[in-house]
C-alpha cells in the first residue's frame, strides 16, 4: 500500500493518472454513441442502393457511345447518296450537325479515298472541331498531304467495311489529348469511298460523368483493352477491402470502366450520427488538451524552477542556489543530481583554467626553444663569398623544435660539415641534437678526420643517455681547393652526387648509429667531387615522407627531384626544388617527420653581371693565399679570369635575362697548378678560333676593337683549352705555381 500511494504521489504516477482517467471518459462516450447510431441502419440496404446508382451512372456511357455510332451511321448513309460536287460540302453540313447535338464527340471527318475528286490531288477530306465556348472550326491537319490513308481507323473501317471504333490513341495535331475515333466506311452512288469519323475526348467522356459519381469519394478509372483481349459486355459488382467496386465493360470502345467508392463514402449518408459522434470526439479532444496542459504545468513546475537554475548554471554561474524540492521521488533525485553537477562543473572549470595557463606558458617556451634552436644553425657567413663551392640548407622540424640538425663551418682550406637525425621528436630530441652540435663544433679543433670526430659525437652520448637516444648522421670534410672529400656515415642515409647529367648515390660504410656502443670506431671514406658537380644530404624525413594514401616520397623521386633540370641551378635553387616536389607529393597529409637538406655544389654559380667580378678576385685570392702563390702569378690570374668574366658577361649571355655562368678553380697538386673553369650557357664561342688576334704594331686609332681581352688570357696563362658540352661553353685556363 506504501508503494502504491508512493508511486501515485510522484511526477509520473500523477501524470499517468489524469492522463488515464481522461482517457477511459472520452473512450467510454465514443463507444456508446458509435454502438447507439449503428444500430439504426441496415448495411445490406445501403449497398443496394448504391449498386443501382452506379449502374445508372454506367448506362449512361453507353447511351452517349450508341447515340455517337447512330450519329456516324447515318451521316455515312447521307454521303452514299450524294453526288461527288456536294460530298465535302454535305458531309460538312452533317459533321457540324452531330458537333452540335452530341456533346461529347468533340472533332469528325470526311475522308476520301485516293484521288476520289481529281486525278491531281490524291487526298481530298475535311475535319471539323469544336472547342469549348461552341465555335466549329474546320482544321487543316499537318497540311493538305497528311497521310490520313495509314491511320488505324481509316485502313481498319475498310478493310472491315463496318464500322469500328479505334484504339484508343493520343491525337497531335487536332485534339493534343487521348481520344477514341468512331469510323463508318461508305461508297456513293457514283463509286467514290471514304470513312466518316466521329471522335470521342476521353477526358471529356470521363469529366462529364463526374457530376453523376454516385459519392464525391467515388473513383473512376478506365483501362484500355486491346483487340485480341475478349471482352464481355455488361457491368457487375463486388466488395472488396471496404470499397464498392462497379464494372462495365465496353467492347466497341476496347474500354473498361470502374467506379470504386469506399464503404464510408456508402454508409455515410445514412450515418447522419457519426457527426454527433465527431463533434463529442472534438470536444473531448479540446478538453483533454486542456486538462493535460492544467494539470501538467502545475507539474511542471518545480521543473520549470530548476530549467531556470541550470541557465545560470551554464552561464557561467556554477554556484547558483538551486530551488527548494519539497516532492519526494524523480524530481528529488534530479535535484541532487544538478547540485552534484555544479561541484563537478567549478572543480572541472578551475582545472582547465590552471591547464589552459600552464599549456599557454608551454607554448610560449616551445617557440623560444625553436627560436634558439634554429639560431644555433650556421647562418649565411660573408667568408663563405670567397669561396670556390656553393652551400645551401634548410630545416623543417614536425613540431616546434626537432631532432634533426645541420652544421658547416669553414677552418683553413677545408669545409667541414654535418647532417643529423636524434630518434623521436619533440624536446628530448632537440637538446640531444644541441649538444651534439656543441659537440661538433669542439671536435673540428682537434681533427680534421670525420671517422674521428663521428666518435667523439657517440662517445659524448653514450656518456649521458638517460632516455636511450641514438643518432644517425653524415660528417664530412671538403678540400674545396681540390675536390677532395672525406666522409663519415653513421647509420644514417647515403648522400646523392650529381656529376653532369648523372645522378647516383655514394655507397658507404654502414657504421653503427651514435648513441650505440662507446668504443666504437667509424670508418672514413674518399673521393673526389668533381667541378661543378653537386653533393645532396638528407635526413629520412625527405625520404619517408607520405601523402594521403600512405605512400613514401622514397629514394627515387628524390633522385627525380635532383635531376630535374638543374644543370644552371645554384644549391639554393637546387634546395628549393627539392624541398618544392616533396611538398607537391605530400600534399595537405600532415608532416611525420623533420626534413632536412644540405646541398653543397663543387662550382660558384655566379649572375652574368659585371659584380660577378670582384667574386671571382676574391676566391682566386682566398685559394692562392692559401697555397702560397706569388703575387706575379695571382696578378695575372685574376686579370686574365676578370677578361674571360667581361667577354661572358658581355658577349655570351648579352641580351639574356637572369642567366648565369659558372665558375671553379682547384689546386693540381701533382702538375703544380691551379686551374680555372668558366662555363656558360651563352653562344658557342671558340676564343681560340673565333677571336682574331689583335695587331698589336698597329696604331691605336686603326685596331680592330676586341680581341685584346682574350689575348691577354691566352698569354698570361700557361694553357687554355676550349670545349663545347651539352650546349655549353667550357673554358680551362691553367696556370703553373
Amino acid at each position: 500500500m506504501n508503494k502504491i500511494r508512493e508511486f501515485f504521489s510522484s511526477f509520473t504516477g500523477k501524470i499517468y493518472l489524469c492522463i488515464t482517467c481522461i482517457c477511459m471518459g472520452v473512450f467510454i462516450a465514443i463507444g456508446y454513441v458509435s454502438e447507439l447510431a449503428h444500430s439504426k441502419n441496415s448495411i445490406k440496404e445501403v449497398q443496394r442502393s448504391t449498386e443501382l446508382l452506379n449502374c445508372e451512372v454506367l448506362e449512361n456511357i453507353r447511351d452517349h457511345v450508341t447515340n455517337v455510332e447512330r450519329a456516324t451511321y447515318s451521316v455515312a448513309e447521307i454521303l452514299e447518296s450524294a453526288d461527288a460536287e456536294d460530298l465535302i460540302s454535305t458531309g460538312k453540313h452533317e459533321i457540324e450537325r452531330i458537333l452540335k447535338i452530341e456533346p461529347v464527340v468533340r472533332g469528325g471527318g470526311i475522308w476520301l479515298e485516293r484521288y476520289a475528286l481529281s486525278p491531281d490531288k490524291s487526298h481530298a477530306m475535311t475535319y471539323l472541331t469544336i472547342d469549348s465556348t461552341g465555335i466549329i472550326h474546320n482544321m487543316q491537319l499537318k497540311g493538305s498531304d497528311y497521310d490520313y490513308f495509314k491511320k488505324e481507323w481509316y485502313a481498319a473501317a475498310i478493310e472491315t467495311g463496318k464500322g469500328k471504333w479505334s484504339i484508343p490513341y493520343f491525337d497531335e495535331g487536332a485534339g493534343e489529348s487521348e481520344m477514341t475515333t468512331f469510323s463508318v466506311p461508305f461508297t456513293t452512288t457514283g463509286g467514290i469511298s471514304g470513312v466518316v469519323t466521329s471522335d470521342i475526348f476521353l477526358n471529356e467522356l470521363l469529366n462529364d460523368f463526374d457530376n453523376l459519381r454516385p459519392y464525391p469519394e467515388s473513383v473512376i478509372s478506365r483501362t484500355y483493352i486491346d483487340a485480341n483481349t475478349r471482352l464481355e459486355a455488361g457491368y457487375a459488382t463486388a466488395v472488396k477491402n471496404d470499397t464498392l467496386y462497379c464494372y462495365a465493360s465496353m467492347p466497341r470502345l476496347g474500354l473498361k470502366v470502374t467506379t470504386s467508392t469506399p464503404m464510408k463514402a456508402v454508409t455515410a449518408s445514412l450515418h447522419i450520427e457519426n457527426d454527433y459522434t465527431a463533434a463529442i470526439l472534438f470536444i473531448a479532444l479540446i478538453l483533454l488538451i486542456v486538462l493535460s496542459q492544467v494539470v501538467l504545468s502545475r507539474l511542471n513546475e518545480p521543473l520549470s524552477r530548476l530549467a531556470e537554475a541550470a541557465r545560470h548554471i551554464g552561464d557561467g554561474d556554477f554556484l547558483h542556489p538551486l530551488p527548494p524540492m519539497p516532492e519526494k521521488g524523480e524530481l528529488t533525485n534530479l535535484y541532487n543530481a544538478m547540485g552534484s553537477m555544479q561541484q563537478s562543473l567549478d572543480r572541472y572549470v578551475k582545472d582547465l583554467t590552471e591547464s589552459t595557463r600552464a599549456n599557454e606558458r608551454l607554448s610560449s617556451e616551445l617557440a623560444i626553444a625553436h627560436e634558439i634552436q634554429m639560431g644555433l644553425l650556421p647562418a649565411h657567413d660573408h667568408n663563405l663569398d670567397s669561396l670556390p663551392v656553393d652551400i645551401a640548407s634548410t630545416l623543417m622540424p614536425a613540431k616546434m623544435v626537432g631532432g634533426d640538425f645541420y652544421d658547416y663551418a669553414v677552418v683553413d682550406d677545408k669545409i667541414y660539415f654535418i647532417v643529423a637525425d636524434v630518434s623521436g621528436k619533440g624536446v628530448p630530441a632537440s637538446l640531444m641534437s644541441s649538444m651534439c652540435q656543441g659537440v661538433f663544433r669542439m671536435a673540428l679543433s682537434g681533427t680534421s678526420d670525420p671517422g674521428k670526430i663521428a666518435a667523439a659525437i657517440n662517445q659524448r652520448i653514450c656518456e649521458s643517455n638517460p632516455r636511450n637516444l641514438f643518432m644517425t648522421m653524415l660528417v664530412g670534410c671538403l678540400e674545396y681547393a681540390t675536390g677532395h672529400i672525406m666522409l663519415c656515415n653513421a647509420g644514417h642515409c647515403l648522400p646523392l652526387v650529381r656529376a653532369g647529367a648523372s645522378v647516383r648515390y655514394v655507397k658507404l660504410n654502414p657504421n653503427l648509429p651514435a648513441g650505440v656502443m662507446y668504443d666504437t670506431e667509424y670508418i672514413t671514406e674518399k673521393f673526389t667531387l668533381s667541378p661543378g658537380s653537386v653533393l645532396v644530404l638528407n635526413t629520412d624525413g625527405v625520404t619517408e615522407a607520405n601523402n594521403s594514401a600512405g605512400e613514401f616520397y622514397g629514394e627515387e623521386r628524390l633522385k627525380e627531384a635532383v635531376a630535374d633540370n638543374i644543370t644552371d641551378y645554384d644549391a639554393r635553387k637546387i634546395t628549393d626544388t627539392v624541398i618544392s616536389s616533396v611538398a607537391q607529393f605530400t600534399g595537405d597529409a600532415d608532416q611525420f617527420d623533420d626534413i632536412t637538406l644540405l646541398v653543397i655544389k663543387n662550382a660558384r654559380t655566379l649572375p652574368a653581371n659585371l659584380a660577378s667580378v670582384a667574386i671571382i678576385r676574391s676566391i682566386i685570392e682566398r685559394v692562392a693565399n692559401e697555397y702560397g702563390i706569388s703575387g706575379d702569378i695571382q696578378f695575372n690570374m685574376q686579370l686574365s679570369a676578370e677578361e674571360i668574366a667581361v667577354n661572358i658577361v658581355n658577349y655570351s649571355t648579352a641580351g639574356a635575362k637572369d642567366t648565369t655562368f659558372e665558375f671553379y678553380t682547384y689546386i693540381n697538386k701533382e702538375e703544380g697548378s691551379m686551374i680555372m673553369i668558366f662555363t656558360d650557357g651563352g653562344i658557342p664561342f671558340n676564343p681560340l678560333v673565333d677571336s682574331p688576334e689583335p695587331d698589336l704594331d698597329a696604331p691605336v686609332e686603326t685596331r680592330r676593337v676586341g680581341g685584346l681581352g682574350i689575348f691577354m688570357a691566352k698569354n698570361l696563362s700557361n694553357e687554355m683549352f676550349y670545349s663545347r658540352d651539352n650546349g655549353k661553353n667550357i673554358l680551362t685556363l691553367t696556370f703553373k705555381i
